[in-house]
């Protein structure tokens, strides 16, 4: 059993049972990574884990030892950056990326704020999508607003997007295999929330 520990610009990986021996408590490996640390994600079906950063999402490689002995640790290997601004689309981070069920897909909101705070209902909001395998990503138009986050089943995404002209939800196609994948598939208006956000 190893532990992940993502504190500022480092990560360092610990082996649990020396944790739990007590003091001092020295990793078995330290890797640099990006600043502006947000949110993280660790897929087992690839072996990696995944920060968000200011520069994109920094994906490392977990190498374990053939050995499943308790005082045995696994340790950090390569980190790509995969970036946010792709397809065209640029600015913001997602802080909130989210694991699929399909076991690799890393994704979340990002949005880009106006430089006018009253200008929020301007937000573009996009969602960004990384396969955690091949570390490659792609961006598109969400709507604009405001987008909470999101939850996910075998077949959606779910995205809520709050806005003075009415606030809604949209369905994402998950499955890979589908005609549709990665494409929106549903779209409900929202009852307005109470004392909820206005224009200004």
């Amino acid at each position: 059993l190893t532990l992940v520990l993502a504190d500022g610009a480092t990560v360092r990986s610990f082996a649990i049972a020396d944790l739990l021996d007590g003091p001092p408590y020295t990793p078995t490996s330290t890797l640099e990574v990006g600043q502006g640390g947000h949110g993280n994600v660790f897929s087992s079906k690839t072996k990696r884990v995944a920060l968000s950063t200011r520069a994109g999402l920094d994906i490392i490689d977990i190498l374990c030892p053939k050995s499943m002995e308790a005082e045995t640790s696994c340790v950090f290997g390569e980190r790509v950056t995969v970036p946010w601004d792709v397809d065209g689309r640029s600015g913001g981070q997602n802080a909130r990326p989210r694991l699929l069920n399909d076991g690799r897909t890393a994704m979340g909101a990002i949005g880009v704020t106006p430089l006018d705070p009253l200008a929020w209902p301007d937000t573009d909001q996009d969602v960004h999508v990384v396969d955690m395998k091949t570390r490659t990503a792609q961006r598109f138009d969400l709507g604009n607003g405001v987008a909470a986050r999101f939850a996910s089943s075998n077949r959606f995404a779910v995205f809520s997007l709050v806005h003075p002209d009415g606030d809604r939800l949209r369905l994402l196609d998950v499955r890979s295999s589908s005609a549709s994948y990665l494409e929106f598939i549903g779209d409900a208006p929202l009852t307005a929330m109470t004392n909820g956000p206005v224009a200004g």
